[in-house]
C-alpha cells in the first residue's frame, strides 16, 4: 500500500511538473464578446462588430493559397514557402461575411499574424521587416503605394505602417499592413478593404489595441516588459548601430528612417 501510495506521488508530481513546463505559444489567445485576447503578446483588440470570425479550416487554406501563389509568381520556392508557414501564426482571421456567402464581390478582413523572426537578427522592427519583404511581396502581384513604411504609434509600442493594392479575381483590393517586432516576432495587423477609405477606418480601429505592460527596447529587440516606478517609455526611434569606419557599408547610401 505504501508503495502504491508512493508511486502515486511521483505521477501526480511528474504530472504538475510536465503542466508547468508547458511552454506558450502566439496563438495562445481567447475571443470574448468581439475582443480578441492573445496571451503570449499580452494585448487586447477589437475586430469590427459583427464580423465572421473563421477557424483552422480556413487558416490552413489561406495558407496554401499564399504558398502556391508564392511558388507560381517565382517570390520563393514551395520548401522556402514551407518554412515560413510552419513559423507562421495565424492569430485572428476575420471577415466582414462568412467566406462563401452568395453576391459578396469584396469580403473586407481583419487578420493578425505572427512570424518567428528571432533567426535573423537585422530584422528588429517593423520597417525592417516590411522592407525585407517588399520584393516578394511586389513579385506576388502586392503593390506597395509608399514608398517606404510609415511610423504610427499604438498603445505606446512603435508599428510601421505600409499600404499597398493587390488584384484578387479581377477585383481590386486595398490593404494596410500595420507591424512591429515583439520578442522575436513580427507582429501584424493585416487589413484589407474595398478602398483607401475603408482601410483607413479598419486601421481606427487600432486605437482599441492595448497591451498588458508596455513594449520596451533592449538593444535592436522589441519585448515585453515593466517600466520601473516613475519611468516613462522612450519615444525617441531605435538607433541602429553604426558600422565601423573600415566597414565597406560606408560606400554604401542608405535612405533615412522615418
Amino acid at each position: 500500500m505504501k508503495r502504491s501510495l508512493f508511486l502515486l506521488a511521483i505521477v501526480f508530481a511528474l504530472c504538475f511538473v510536465a503542466n508547468a513546463q508547458q511552454p506558450s505559444t502566439p496563438d495562445d489567445s481567447s475571443i470574448d464578446n468581439g475582443v480578441y485576447n492573445n496571451r503570449f503578446f499580452g494585448f487586447s483588440v477589437t475586430y469590427p462588430k459583427d464580423w465572421v470570425v473563421h477557424g483552422d479550416a480556413t487558416n490552413t487554406r489561406l495558407k496554401e493559397i499564399g504558398k502556391e501563389r508564392a511558388a507560381t509568381t517565382g517570390a520563393m520556392s514551395s520548401a522556402s514557402a514551407e518554412v515560413i508557414l510552419r513559423n507562421t501564426y495565424q492569430l485572428l482571421t476575420a471577415f466582414q461575411y462568412p467566406l462563401g456567402a452568395a453576391h459578396v464581390e469584396m469580403n473586407p478582413s481583419f487578420m493578425i499574424v505572427a512570424e518567428n523572426v528571432s533567426h535573423a537578427p537585422g530584422i528588429s522592427d517593423g520597417y525592417d521587416y516590411l522592407v525585407h519583404v517588399r520584393p516578394m511581396m511586389i513579385k506576388t502581384g502586392v503593390i506597395p503605394i509608399q514608398d517606404e513604411p510609415a511610423a504610427v504609434m499604438l498603445s505606446g509600442c512603435k508599428f510601421f505602417r505600409q499600404d499597398s493594392r493587390i488584384q484578387v479575381n479581377g477585383t481590386s483590393v486595398q490593404q494596410a499592413i500595420v507591424m512591429t517586432v515583439i520578442n522575436g516576432y513580427a507582429l501584424a495587423f493585416i487589413l484589407s478593404g474595398k478602398d483607401q477609405q475603408s482601410v483607413d477606418e479598419l486601421v481606427e480601429a487600432l486605437g482599441t489595441l492595448k497591451f498588458d505592460t508596455p513594449p520596451i527596447r533592449r538593444g535592436i529587440t522589441t519585448v515585453l516588459g515593466t517600466f520601473s516606478s516613475g519611468a516613462a517609455p522612450s519615444t525617441s526611434s531605435p538607433q541602429k548601430p553604426k558600422p565601423s569606419p573600415r566597414s565597406p557599408q560606408n560606400k554604401s547610401k542608405t535612405r533615412p528612417r522615418p
